[in-house]
């Protein structure tokens, strides 16, 4: 099954990777970017965000990646779930992050957090996913 995303300067072709229980991981090879949906609602917990990074690095191999996270469901984050994401070791993983939402609360939480928490790993909320899908391969075109 695949999903194509459409920007302005890239074409990118996910493929379905792993079903976990709360949404669906999709990878795309040649650009090395990852895209989880979650498909329900839920409490969005330190034990969640960690399945989803085991999932990725284990089908990337241990080696740097793109994350688009899609938030389009209910979602009440925890308390450690902001602490996970701002550990410095997602930094030897994680190139660059971004979060596609559509709730003005999650919106307002991220770029609180963002502020606050100023994580290792360079991160952006956004309303599409072509915009995170160009904003994530930026700077990696630049360094080409």
């Amino acid at each position: 099954m695949n999903s194509l995303g459409y920007s302005k300067k890239h074409e990118v072709d996910f493929l379905i990777c792993r079903e976990l229980d709360f949404g669906t991981l999709s990878f795309c090879a040649d650009k090395v970017i990852f895209k989880f949906e979650f498909k329900k609602d839920l409490v969005f917990s330190f034990d969640v965000a960690s399945q989803i990074f085991q999932a990725c690095n284990e089908v990337c191999e241990n080696k740097k990646y793109f994350l688009i996270t899609v938030m389009k469901t209910k979602l009440l984050p925890t308390k450690d779930v902001y602490d996970f994401y701002s550990a410095p070791g997602r930094a030897e993983f994680i190139l660059k992050e971004a979060f596609i939402l559509n709730s003005s609360t999650l919106k307002l939480a991220a770029n609180f957090y963002f502020k606050i928490k100023k994580p290792k790993v360079k991160g952006k909320v956004f309303d599409f996913e072509t915009e995170a899908i160009d904003w994530l391969l930026e700077s990696s075109d630049n360094d080409k």
